[in-house]
């Protein structure tokens, strides 16, 4: 008795239309502007375009962001050549982002005008994807600038309140970057011979300072620098003394973090491992500011499209909101950047060097 096999339907034959849901996505450009009963203004259509292919690459970004935050929960070298691949798509999504910006220009503000009425309440303050992505990158709620006294929660039906609540509940990237760093000094066998060099050059680093403006108070009479000695001695003593730099407000990483992050920067020719988590570094750097810089672009097109008139959502002045947006307290990653201002000339740290 022989066994029969149970048929396999063939595939289907897959069709790129059906494939790409081109029937949905080409069909959801509607304009408002045409429901009165008069025709739809030419330069809706664009408009609408522009802010769907946003939210699109804001979906892939905050898919991206995910997969990376996944990948680095324990310290694993072996992963960081493929984390870094998703970190350079982040990198060109957000460049281009930034490019796809000067589009707008080619709105004539005038025609603009025209349909621009028909939006009220509208506002892409309303972005939930943007606002996800903001919270999963590590922007804190206290760190926004208030809406005219609306929550970007607002206007959201209660199944994308709860994606929204989710991301600002989860661990941040930049929480899992600082546990990340943190690890990597942890786990690397040479991490205290390597800080104690450091610290020793910060020590001296610091005496040299003092000398220095001793030195150039000899030749000023009655010139007192005593407060500007321990100023430099207080700036460097914050990064290697960790209740110090605990205890300095505006810090976002870890005392460990930074451990992390200088001996990556230092370590970054002595083995590949390190070369690549340094490229990681500075992809987070390339990210952070090319948010900032989105902010700014989209600064500048507002202004341009409707001067200081008030937003759509309902803000006294569009622009005034927005300028509120690209101060320090949206640079989720200012420490990546600040350390650098801690690294030492080559006399301190000589074996560090000329590699």
């Amino acid at each position: 008795m022989s066994l029969s096999k149970k048929e396999s339907t063939p595939p289907k034959e897959m069709i790129y239309r059906e494939y790409l849901q081109l029937d949905k996505i080409l069909g959801a450009q509607t304009c408002v502007s045409g429901q009165d009963g008069n025709p739809p203004h030419h330069d809706e259509h664009f408009f609408i375009i522009m802010h769907q292919v946003y939210e699109l690459w804001f979906k892939t970004i905050n898919f991206e962001l995910g997969s990376v935050m996944a990948s680095i929960g324990a310290v694993d070298f072996t992963k960081l050549n493929r984390v870094n691949e998703k970190m350079t798509r982040i990198i060109n999504i957000l460049k281009l982002m930034t490019d796809q910006i000067l589009l707008m220009d080619t709105l004539n503000p005038a025609e603009f005008m025209e349909f621009r009425g028909y939006l009220f309440p509208a506002s892409g303050f309303q972005s939930f994807q943007f606002r996800i992505l903001e919270n999963t990158f590590g922007l804190k709620p206290e760190s926004r600038s208030e809406f005219g006294r609306k929550h970007y929660r607002q206007s959201h039906p209660p199944e994308i309140i709860e994606q929204i609540e989710k991301s600002e509940k989860e661990a941040s990237f930049l929480e899992v970057v600082d546990k990340w760093l943190a690890l990597v000094f942890e786990k690397e066998p040479t991490a205290a011979a390597f800080w104690a060099k450091y610290k020793k050059g910060v020590e001296d680093k610091i005496e040299d300072t003092k000398t220095k403006l001793d030195n150039d108070a000899k030749n000023k009479e009655g010139c007192d620098v005593s407060d500007q000695k321990a100023k430099a001695e207080a700036v460097w003593l914050s990064v290697i003394d960790g209740d110090i730099h605990k205890s300095k407000g505006g810090r976002k990483l870890s005392f460990e973090a930074w451990q992390g992050a200088l001996m990556v920067t230092y370590m970054r020719n002595k083995s590949e491992k390190y070369a690549q988590a340094y490229r990681f570094i500075n992809f987070i750097r390339d990210a952070d500011n090319l948010l900032m810089r989105w902010r700014y672009n989209h600064i500048l097109m507002v202004h341009r499209q409707i001067g200081d008139k008030a937003g759509t959502g309902g803000t006294k002045t569009g622009v005034g909101y927005l300028k509120e947006t690209i101060g320090d307290q949206y640079r989720v990653f200012r420490d990546l950047f600040d350390l650098n201002g801690f690294l030492l000339d080559p006399k301190y740290l000589p074996e560090y060097y000329g590699q």
